[in-house]
């Protein structure tokens, strides 16, 4: 039997999940079951996984070719992943051409449910955190002279940097022992570059303390970055997991963030243990969200509302408060329950159960 994960190439987002996922399975060493990592690149071998695949084989999906999965026989699954409560491609349209979706938290899963996927063939699957690469040993604990706020994201509306400029403008109006760093630029694998968007962004705040960040960085320059700050900021209004948000709490990083999303999965599980920034439920409104994701409905879900002013004072409280502890309790929550090795077995549980 063939366990196929097809995947894709980079070292962010669906690369990093893919890859993860691989090499945990590898790890489980499952009696007469070949595991393979497909790249969504390798033309090749894709043309002859066509020509060559077994009913026996099972194939995870987290991307699509048109045209492709009508000639691989065996049980398929497309990894769902969407980053505003109305997923980008109608579930039923997936389920004809899969016969399970895979869903990494249960926001996702009732999303998709709501949307017309039926319950018996949505499954959850949590995502995971590199536990080997993301720790908080040697992380030190000891405020340095300025108190450092760290973002990573790409650059776009959804990940709020709007909200996060503005509030840390707000919070230099009443101390400056602060400091905001940034690593806002897009990654397609090969290299890293800046959008306009946040170029034009940037320019209205050149007169703050902000640091910004960039290029491809190796594992140990970003754990670097993430022990070395003093608060983890992730204003985002959705996210489908949310991976630099674990990777932070898996350093013993302080973290600000919402509970909505595909991150609610994992910070229930630690109550008390994140800073928490209040948020309503509104309509997405951004239009390049729109062209992207254009649909017939007009109907492109909701996202999180953040209030700047609110994460300010948020902000604010946070610098004169020791949230060490409770980060410390955090991280190792995290790193017991949401490992990858723990999505590989639970992958395995239900693949080798249907």
């Amino acid at each position: 039997m063939i366990l196929r994960i097809f995947g894709i190439p980079t070292e962010t987002g669906v690369g990093t999940h893919s890859t993860n996922l691989y090499e945990a399975l590898l790890r489980l060493k499952l009696d007469g079951v070949t595991v393979e990592w497909v790249s969504k690149y390798d033309l090749p071998k894709l043309a002859s996984i066509m020509e060559m695949n077994s009913e026996n084989d099972i194939n995870i999906f987290l991307f699509r070719i048109p045209n492709f999965t009508e000639f691989i026989k065996g049980k398929k699954y497309f990894w769902y992943v969407f980053e505003s409560t109305k997923p980008s491609i109608n579930p039923n349209e997936l389920l004809q051409e899969f016969d399970y979706l895979i869903s990494p938290s249960k926001w996702g899963r009732d999303c998709l449910i709501r949307h017309g996927a039926s319950s018996d063939r949505v499954i959850v699957i949590p995502e995971g955190v590199n536990i080997w690469n993301y720790h908080p040993y040697k992380k030190s604990i000891s405020r340095k002279e300025k108190i450092r706020f760290l973002m990573i994201g790409k650059f776009e509306t959804r990940k709020g940097y709007a909200e996060a400029f503005e509030a840390f403008e707000q919070v230099l109006s009443v101390r400056s022992d602060v400091e905001l760093w940034i690593k806002p630029d897009w990654n397609n694998g090969e290299e890293s570059f800046f959008v306009q968007e946040f170029k034009d962004e940037a320019d209205k705040y050149l007169h703050m303390p902000v640091t910004v960040l960039s290029g491809i960085l190796t594992i140990p320059q970003l754990l670097s970055q993430y022990q070395a700050a003093d608060y983890f900021l992730f204003p985002s209004r959705c996210e489908a997991w949310g991976l630099p948000l674990i990777e932070a709490i898996a350093c013993g990083t302080p973290a600000i963030c919402c509970e909505f999303g595909g991150q609610s999965e994992y910070l229930q599980a630690i109550p008390g243990g994140y800073i928490s920034i209040p948020y309503q439920v509104a309509p997405v409104e951004c239009e390049k969200w729109k062209q992207d994701f254009t649909n017939e409905e007009g109907d492109y879900g909701d996202w999180a509302k953040i209030d700047p002013s609110l994460l300010a004072s948020i902000m604010l409280e946070a610098c004169d408060k020791d949230f060490s502890s409770q980060a410390a309790y955090s991280s190792k929550i995290i790193r017991s329950q949401f490992s990858w090795e723990q999505s590989a077995r639970l992958l395995a549980d239900v693949l080798f159960e249907n």
